[in-house]
């Protein structure tokens, strides 16, 4: 007798024991009177007497039976023991038996071939679609195979990188005085980045870092690294150097930016008075070699004190600044002390003056300044050097004194006393002149205006350094 395999509804023959499509095992026959296992091969039941020929042939399937279409098998299977259930479920139910024909083997033949073809399908349904290329329709994969991916969260964020301003020249007595040596700007990211920003001249400066963020909003910021202790002592030529730059992202460890950019650092002497277009003057860069606390400007002062009681005929034995003292105007006082480190350079140091201009004008104006420190070892100076040496000793005594850059020349004036818009101006290249009313000239406010507009004269306040931002180089 035939009967229909539970896993894969294919047909068996009598004596199968396992299905020749699935390799499901074939449960052994029932009486349907009394429900005891009968041999495949048994007319009747042994146990009841029943007449084992009325059990329908598998190609006469009861009604309750009938099997679906492919497709919704594909969509809905059924568990063995939905199958079971079923079948315990359904009573047999007896039918007249009809004629036989060739259509039932054909149409098993053909149901076989499209359950092969359905059991394969079900095998890649779970990583592809499976199609039917005769009827060229999808089937859909089964809902408790789908797997529920939900938004995609794995979408990079969108980053513009910042641009970059890097000087291409760099004067390092000025360097602590510049604004940036690189300048980021218009950075943004469609999510908060956080990156790891690094800025460094190589064998320069230390190596700057920072943790900034990259957001919505437009991302700014000005690095000017620190300098290595005691570079400035070695630069007394310039040379090529690299401004090394980078952005780290610091989830992915991914560098949005490496960049290196050549810079020329030119030596702690050299100055740029004007722009190479003339647009601008840097005269105020001066002030970066007005060194105060440099202590070859306190040896100075030491050693004026010894010829400070001489000048002053005993009234004064130790500088006191604007400080008033017995027997003495305020202009005496401020006179004295003045002499005293004019003198005290000249005779003591031997300082003389180096006959070479201001180069204020030109490609560039870029001039050599030695520092005071360089014109008292080296005893000579030229005129701007003289001068920064001596504004540079004025300062350090706490009175107030102003560079004066002329045409092709440099001065220094001191002014008398706190606010008194009276002035002592001093020509610091007569280093050996006999007669100190020559060299040491008082101008009242008026004659000092007028001597500013006739000569030209840029007046630059050593006070104001700290204002604009300039910093001594040491």
């Amino acid at each position: 007798m035939e009967r229909l395999c539970k896993n894969c509804n294919a047909p068996g023959k009598q004596g199968d024991k396992f299905c020749e499509f699935c390799g499901h095992p074939f449960d052994r026959p029932t009486c349907p009177g009394c429900g005891q296992p009968v041999e495949d091969t048994s007319l009747f039941c042994k146990n009841c007497g029943y007449n084992l020929k009325k059990i329908q042939a598998p190609e006469e399937k009861p009604q309750s039976q009938k099997s679906e279409p492919v497709e919704q098998k594909i969509q809905q299977p059924i568990s063995q023991q939905q199958q079971q259930a079923m079948k315990e479920e359904q009573p047999v139910q007896k039918q007249q038996p009809k004629k036989k024909s060739k259509a039932p083997l054909f149409i098993s033949l053909a149901l076989v071939l499209v359950l092969i073809l359905a059991g394969t399908g079900l095998m890649l349904s779970g990583v592809f679609k499976f199609v039917d290329e005769t009827a060229q329709q999808d089937i859909d994969i089964p809902a408790d195979l789908l797997v529920d991916i939900g938004d995609d969260t794995s979408k990079e964020a969108v980053v513009t990188p910042p641009v970059i301003d890097t000087p291409s020249i760099i004067y390092p007595a000025l360097y602590r005085s510049i604004d940036y040596v690189a300048f980021f700007k218009g950075g943004t990211s469609d999510q908060d980045k956080e990156y790891l920003l690094t800025v460094e001249i190589s064998d320069f400066t230390h190596k700057y870092e920072q943790q900034i963020k990259l957001s919505s909003q437009e991302f700014r910021l000005k690095v000017r690294p620190p300098l290595l202790e005691g570079v400035l002592a070695g630069l007394n030529t310039s040379k090529e150097a690299q401004i090394k730059i980078t952005l780290l992202d610091l989830e992915t460890q991914k560098y949005l930016i490496q960049d290196s950019r050549p810079v020329t650092l030119m030596s702690k002497y050299d100055i740029q008075w004007v722009a190479e277009d003339g647009s601008e003057t840097y005269y105020e860069n001066i002030l970066a070699w007005v060194t105060p606390e440099a202590p070859e400007i306190k040896e100075l002062l030491r050693y004026s004190i010894d010829t400070l009681s001489y000048w002053s005929d005993g009234y004064i034995n130790e500088i006191v600044g604007y400080q008033n003292i017995a027997g003495l105007t305020p202009e005496e006082i401020t006179y004295y002390q003045t002499i005293a480190i004019f003198a005290t350079m000249a005779d003591t140091y031997g300082v003389r003056y180096n006959a070479t201009p201001v180069t204020t004008s030109g490609n560039g104006a870029q001039q050599r300044v030695a520092l005071p420190e360089d014109v008292l070892r080296d005893r000579s100076g030229l005129c701007i050097e003289t001068t920064v040496t001596m504004a540079s000793a004025l300062q350090a005594t706490g009175m107030h004194p102003l560079i004066l850059i002329l045409p092709g020349h440099s001065q220094v004036a001191i002014e008398t006393w706190h606010n008194s818009g009276e002035y002592f101006l001093i020509e610091t290249t007569a280093l050996t002149a006999d007669n100190w009313d020559d060299i040491i000239i008082y101008l009242t406010p008026d004659q000092w205006m007028n001597y500013l507009e006739q000569q030209q004269v840029i007046a630059i306040d050593v006070e104001l350094a700290n204002t604009i931002g300039i910093k001594p180089m040491k």
